[in-house]
């Protein structure tokens, strides 16, 4: 049953399907600086784009998600922390053309979002 709830979260077609694939909580903005993204404003290719995301210590971080808004499908990856764990996570992922990508992070207390605009020259989902 659990495998099933994470396989339909990748394989939301929207930003907001995804977003709602993963909470039917609210979603706060992320206005206190909390998330911050490590990666290139410019991606020279998108099939192999860095991004590493790190949040303030101070939250009990329970999950991440990276969402890439453009993607055909926007959740590009998935991590679930334990509360012992420090919350920073790097990966690559695709992006098929300039877009946000979308930290959401899941606390304790709720769910919070930052983005960070990527600037893509060369596709990595099929262009």
């Amino acid at each position: 049953q659990r495998q099933m709830c994470i396989r339909d979260r990748f394989e939301a077609e929207s930003l907001s399907a995804a977003i709602g694939a993963l909470t039917s909580q609210p979603v706060i903005q992320d206005v206190r600086g909390f998330i911050q993204f490590v990666a290139p404003p410019i991606a020279e290719n998108g099939a192999v784009v860095p991004v590493g995301i790190k949040v303030d210590e101070s939250l009990q971080v329970r999950a991440i998600a990276l969402l890439c808004e453009k993607n055909p499908r926007p959740l590009a990856a998935y991590y679930e922390l334990s509360p012992e764990a420090i919350p920073f996570i790097r990966t690559r992922i695709k992006m098929s053309e300039t877009a946000s990508v979308f930290a959401l992070v899941k606390t304790d207390e709720g769910f919070i979002i930052a983005d960070k605009l990527i600037k893509v020259t060369r596709g990595g989902c099929g262009g």
